[in-house]
Protein backbone atom coordinates (compact mmCIF):
# COMPACT_ATOMS: atom_id res chain seq x y z
CA UNK A 1 0.00 0.00 0.00
CA UNK A 2 1.15 3.53 -0.78
CA UNK A 3 -1.35 5.59 1.26
CA UNK A 4 -1.92 9.24 2.13
CA UNK A 5 -0.96 10.69 -1.26
CA UNK A 6 2.66 9.62 -0.66
CA UNK A 7 3.20 8.94 -4.36
CA UNK A 8 3.14 12.71 -4.92
CA UNK A 9 6.59 12.89 -3.30
CA UNK A 10 8.16 10.84 -6.10
CA UNK A 11 9.21 13.75 -8.29
CA UNK A 12 10.64 11.90 -11.31
CA UNK A 13 9.48 9.03 -13.50
CA UNK A 14 12.65 7.16 -12.51
CA UNK A 15 11.76 7.51 -8.82
CA UNK A 16 8.21 6.32 -9.49
CA UNK A 17 9.34 3.25 -11.43
CA UNK A 18 11.92 2.38 -8.76
CA UNK A 19 9.22 2.51 -6.08
CA UNK A 20 6.81 0.42 -8.17
CA UNK A 21 9.55 -2.17 -8.78
CA UNK A 22 10.10 -2.50 -5.02
CA UNK A 23 6.35 -3.02 -4.58
CA UNK A 24 6.29 -5.64 -7.36
CA UNK A 25 9.30 -7.44 -5.85
CA UNK A 26 7.58 -7.68 -2.45
CA UNK A 27 4.02 -8.45 -3.53
CA UNK A 28 3.04 -12.06 -2.89
CA UNK A 29 1.55 -14.09 -5.72
CA UNK A 30 -2.15 -13.25 -5.93
CA UNK A 31 -1.65 -10.24 -3.66
CA UNK A 32 -3.12 -6.80 -4.18
CA UNK A 33 -1.56 -3.38 -3.95
CA UNK A 34 -3.49 -0.25 -2.96
CA UNK A 35 -2.53 3.24 -4.06
CA UNK A 36 -4.25 6.56 -3.45
CA UNK A 37 -3.45 9.99 -4.80
CA UNK A 38 -5.13 13.20 -5.83
CA UNK A 39 -6.83 13.63 -9.19
CA UNK A 40 -5.34 16.92 -10.44
CA UNK A 41 -7.84 19.77 -10.67
CA UNK A 42 -6.58 22.22 -13.29
CA UNK A 43 -9.15 24.88 -12.41
CA UNK A 44 -8.07 24.79 -8.74
CA UNK A 45 -4.39 25.06 -9.70
CA UNK A 46 -5.04 28.09 -11.91
CA UNK A 47 -7.24 29.87 -9.38
CA UNK A 48 -4.96 29.11 -6.41
CA UNK A 49 -1.97 30.71 -8.15
CA UNK A 50 -3.77 34.05 -8.42
CA UNK A 51 -3.60 35.01 -4.75
CA UNK A 52 -2.63 33.83 -1.31
CA UNK A 53 -5.45 31.87 0.33
CA UNK A 54 -6.26 31.39 4.00
CA UNK A 55 -6.36 27.65 4.66
CA UNK A 56 -6.58 27.58 8.48
CA UNK A 57 -7.32 29.84 11.43
CA UNK A 58 -7.43 28.65 15.01
CA UNK A 59 -6.60 29.49 18.62
CA UNK A 60 -4.15 27.25 20.48
CA UNK A 61 -4.87 25.99 23.99
CA UNK A 62 -2.52 28.68 25.35
CA UNK A 63 -4.43 31.47 23.56
CA UNK A 64 -2.23 32.12 20.51
CA UNK A 65 -4.06 33.09 17.33
CA UNK A 66 -2.70 31.06 14.40
CA UNK A 67 -3.32 31.90 10.75
CA UNK A 68 -2.00 29.80 7.86
CA UNK A 69 -2.02 31.19 4.32
CA UNK A 70 -1.12 29.22 1.22
CA UNK A 71 0.58 30.16 -2.03
CA UNK A 72 1.01 27.76 -4.92
CA UNK A 73 2.90 27.61 -8.17
CA UNK A 74 2.46 24.73 -10.62
CA UNK A 75 5.48 23.92 -12.80
CA UNK A 76 4.14 22.48 -16.05
CA UNK A 77 7.48 21.08 -17.21
CA UNK A 78 7.96 18.95 -14.08
CA UNK A 79 4.29 18.57 -13.07
CA UNK A 80 5.29 19.66 -9.57
CA UNK A 81 2.97 21.85 -7.54
CA UNK A 82 5.10 24.05 -5.26
CA UNK A 83 3.09 24.87 -2.14
CA UNK A 84 4.11 27.27 0.62
CA UNK A 85 2.27 27.57 3.92
CA UNK A 86 2.90 30.93 5.59
CA UNK A 87 2.34 30.72 9.35
CA UNK A 88 1.36 33.79 11.37
CA UNK A 89 1.06 33.82 15.17
CA UNK A 90 -0.84 36.65 16.86
CA UNK A 91 -0.76 38.57 13.58
CA UNK A 92 3.01 38.35 13.08
CA UNK A 93 4.80 36.29 10.46
CA UNK A 94 6.36 33.18 12.02
CA UNK A 95 7.56 30.72 9.35
CA UNK A 96 7.12 29.15 5.93
CA UNK A 97 6.61 25.43 5.37
CA UNK A 98 7.22 24.07 1.85
CA UNK A 99 5.37 21.14 0.33
CA UNK A 100 6.20 20.00 -3.21
CA UNK A 101 3.84 17.53 -4.86
CA UNK A 102 4.26 15.84 -8.24
CA UNK A 103 0.88 15.54 -9.92
CA UNK A 104 -0.16 12.45 -11.86
CA UNK A 105 -2.92 12.79 -14.41
CA UNK A 106 -5.34 9.84 -14.65
CA UNK A 107 -4.40 8.33 -18.02
CA UNK A 108 -0.73 9.01 -17.34
CA UNK A 109 -0.80 7.11 -14.05
CA UNK A 110 -2.84 4.29 -15.61
CA UNK A 111 -0.09 3.90 -18.23
CA UNK A 112 2.75 4.05 -15.70
CA UNK A 113 1.13 1.32 -13.63
CA UNK A 114 0.62 -0.80 -16.75
CA UNK A 115 4.26 -0.30 -17.82
CA UNK A 116 5.39 -1.26 -14.31
CA UNK A 117 3.60 -4.61 -14.63
CA UNK A 118 0.34 -4.00 -12.76
CA UNK A 119 -3.26 -4.70 -13.73
CA UNK A 120 -5.90 -2.28 -12.48
CA UNK A 121 -8.51 -4.40 -10.69
CA UNK A 122 -10.53 -1.35 -9.57
CA UNK A 123 -10.11 2.40 -9.83
CA UNK A 124 -12.26 4.49 -7.54
CA UNK A 125 -12.82 8.22 -7.17
CA UNK A 126 -13.09 8.18 -3.37
CA UNK A 127 -12.72 6.11 -0.23
CA UNK A 128 -16.38 5.03 -0.34
CA UNK A 129 -15.61 3.19 -3.61
CA UNK A 130 -17.31 5.85 -5.71
CA UNK A 131 -16.90 5.54 -9.47
CA UNK A 132 -13.94 7.47 -10.87
CA UNK A 133 -15.28 10.48 -12.82
CA UNK A 134 -14.23 13.95 -13.97
CA UNK A 135 -15.36 15.27 -10.58
CA UNK A 136 -13.36 12.77 -8.48
CA UNK A 137 -10.92 14.34 -6.04
CA UNK A 138 -9.00 11.09 -5.62
CA UNK A 139 -7.57 8.28 -7.72
CA UNK A 140 -7.74 5.11 -5.66
CA UNK A 141 -6.32 1.98 -7.24
CA UNK A 142 -6.62 -1.69 -6.37
CA UNK A 143 -3.83 -3.39 -8.34
CA UNK A 144 -2.36 -6.82 -8.94
CA UNK A 145 0.72 -7.97 -10.78
CA UNK A 146 0.21 -9.05 -14.37
CA UNK A 147 0.53 -12.82 -14.82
Amino acid sequence: MIPFNSIHHLYTNEGLFQALKVVADHLKEGGTFLLDCFNPNIQYLVEAEKEQQTIAEYTTSDGREVLIKQTMHYEKATQINRIEWHHFINGEFHSIQNLDMRLFFPQELDSYLDWAGFNVIHKFGGFEEEAFTDQSEKQIYVLALKP
